[in-house]
């Protein structure tokens, strides 16, 4: 784990407003549901509230959806939750950031519930198809992420733990949506970094090995790349891996 970055990323919270809200002691954990919204993190991440957490385990356990959310919420919404989640950025902290989406799905209880919805991967989709990579909106209603959140958004398509990569129309669909951003990544390079372009060339090399047959060779380039995460050791194999997925 990078501490460094780590520390970094929870700071960034702390430090996030000048301004300093009267002393919360206890965030209400039972709120009372509302129809048609995202749950607010908005108590949980005020300054004086997110300084007040000695750890991580009570980050986590503050940034958790409360219970009488959890079997209302619609899939729509749940999904704006999970992307909304305070501690997202997290998965920096770790050299390999395929481990660190999944200790974030891990411990917070939107994914937990996200995993049991039969339309989950639809709708993830849907989030995907809606988002622009701050490039390509023309005027439409695109929602604008910044690279980091991007990140975040495409290690958990990767993941397989939300959607399971198979032979679908789901899993076409992602491929094109993929295949779009990818490419508006590699024409602004000014924007995005290397690290952004491969959690793209991640969710291409997942789909690749898991329903075309490649040859011994590329099916080992492809391989290694996903088990380390996107880490490659030398920067022009980045541009291999991307031959293969477009």
């Amino acid at each position: 784990m990078k501490n460094i970055t780590f520390m970094v990323v929870f700071l960034s919270f702390i430090l996030a407003s000048c301004n300093k809200d009267a002393s919360i002691d206890k965030v209400d954990e039972t709120c009372e549901f509302k129809e048609n919204v995202p749950y607010s993190f908005e108590l949980v991440t005020k300054p004086s509230v997110w300084a007040t957490f000695k750890s991580l385990k009570e980050m986590q356990d503050a940034c958790q959806i409360p219970e009488n959310w959890l079997d209302k919420i619609s899939t729509k919404n749940l999904i704006e939750t999970c992307m909304n989640y305070p501690l997202y950025g997290m998965y920096m902290a770790y050299n390999n950031e395929m481990d660190g989406i999944k200790e974030i799905m891990c411990n917070f209880n939107g994914f937990q519930e996200l995993k049991k919805r039969g339309d989950a991967a639809e709708k993830l989709l849907d989030y995907y198809d809606n988002v622009s990579v701050a490039t390509k909106s023309n005027g439409g209603n695109l929602d604008i992420l910044n690279p980091i959140h991007i990140g975040y958004l495409e290690l958990i398509l990767a993941s397989d733990e939300i959607f399971p990569i198979s032979k679908d129309k789901n899993t076409q669909r992602l491929e094109k949506l993929m295949k779009e951003n990818l490419n508006e990544k590699i024409k602004h390079s000014e924007i995005f970094s290397i690290n952004t372009v491969r959690k793209s060339l991640l969710i291409g090399a997942k789909i690749k090995l898991k329903t075309i047959s490649l040859s011994t060779r590329d099916s080992v380039l492809l391989n290694q790349f996903v088990e380390r995460g996107g880490i490659v050791s030398d920067p022009f194999m980045y541009t291999e891996i991307s031959n293969i997925v477009k």
